[in-house]
């Protein structure tokens, strides 16, 4: 009985065991309001024992299938919605896999890591970190944050640039945090794709549970953490492909159309013997570091090539120009030595490449 003043005072109760439903039918029937279930010793199961007419009430109940109260993690993965971002070229499925490619879409359902201060529940502000080995080392990337939200969206598209012989050993680490840049991150959870299980060059998308902190869980499965509470599920697809773009010059069929060799100034005479070696320096990729950067990593060089070759009996050196602060350099110069007929076919060309620097050498 409704009392705003001195609160409210129970006329009756009964209950409803759920187990007679499972027909799915719509039940609906009048029942006798009993006494207050706290007076009442051994209540049936089907309603409190009724010692007076209190009132009846009338309802209809059943079970029915809510599509809306579904998890999406129990929802079929649909690879159309939202479809893998251009990845900007077309996989060479004939090719081997130098890239893997990641589409991170969506978290659902993630723990509350700040709790409001005045009322239930709360938040989270996720943000995902990716840990692969790239290039022998360990490449870390991020997504963005997303503040104050425990079901985020994020549709980022991120790539890794994998050696061959290491592709398929590998082990993605996935981790998700509650940013604050005050205190620092905290861990919401984690969980691993070894990348063996994409050898099949497939968008592999799913729900992945987020696990425990890997230094806590001892025996973590090879698939993902143990997970011990329902703290997220992270949505991301993953696949192998070959990114051309990716590829070293030195792996690619050498193009003589592209640049041609320079024009010489004559005509040669094929059926004369040789009397001049001509030599066209094209370009240089991948050159080691030689200037370190002093309050960065990663560094450069100031390449110049060095010809050495025997010209009339005598050690004729030629030069390149230097290419400065240049690791992948291009020069298209072109050079020529005279050789002795009874010489030509014994001398050995010996090219070195040294760091320019006008200080120390």
């Amino acid at each position: 009985d409704y009392d705003m003043a001195s609160g409210n005072d129970l006329i009756g109760t009964f209950k409803i065991p759920l187990a007679e439903l499972t027909d799915r039918a719509e039940h609906r029937a009048w029942h006798p309001l009993g006494n207050d279930p706290d007076e009442v010793e051994g209540a049936e199961d089907r309603g409190w024992e009724v010692t007076a007419d209190i009132g009846h009430v009338l309802l209809a109940v059943k079970w029915v299938h809510n599509p809306e109260r579904l998890s999406p993690v129990d929802i079929p993965v649909d690879y159309s919605n939202p479809v893998f971002p251009d990845i900007g070229f077309v996989d060479d499925v004939e090719r081997p896999p130098n890239e893997l490619v990641l589409f991170l879409v969506k978290a659902w359902g993630l723990k509350v890591m700040d709790k409001n201060m005045f009322s239930k529940g709360g938040s989270s502000d996720p943000v995902v970190t990716f840990s692969l080995k790239e290039a022998g080392k360990i490449s870390e990337k991020k997504s963005t944050v997303v503040k104050k939200n425990l079901n985020p969206v994020w549709k980022e598209h991120f790539a890794w640039q994998m050696e061959d012989e290491k592709r398929f050993t590998e082990i993605l680490v996935v981790s998700m945090d509650d940013y604050d840049m005050a205190s620092g991150n905290d861990l919401i959870g984690t969980f691993k794709i070894p990348l063996a299980e994409l050898t099949d060059r497939a968008e592999h998308r799913a729900w992945h549970p987020l696990g425990n902190d890997p230094d806590e869980v001892e025996g973590a499965e090879d698939r993902g953490w143990e997970v011990t509470a329902d703290i997220g599920h992270v949505l991301l697809a993953v696949k192998w492909v070959h990114n051309p773009e990716r590829l070293s010059p030195v792996d690619i069929p050498v193009d003589y159309s592209n640049p041609v060799f320079p024009d010489i100034g004559f005509v040669d005479d094929v059926e004369r013997p040789p009397n001049e070696l001509v030599l066209f320096l094209v370009k240089a990729w991948g050159l080691k570091v030689m200037d370190k950067n002093m309050f960065s990593k990663g560094g450069s060089s100031d390449p110049v090539v060095t010809f050495s070759l025997k010209e009339a009996g005598k050690i004729s050196e030629k030069k390149s120009t230097v290419v400065k602060k240049n690791l992948n350099p291009v020069w298209k110069e072109h050079f020529a030595w005279q050789m002795e007929d009874e010489k030509r076919f014994t001398e050995i060309l010996v090219v070195s490449m040294d760091d320019y620097d006008m200080a120390s050498g």
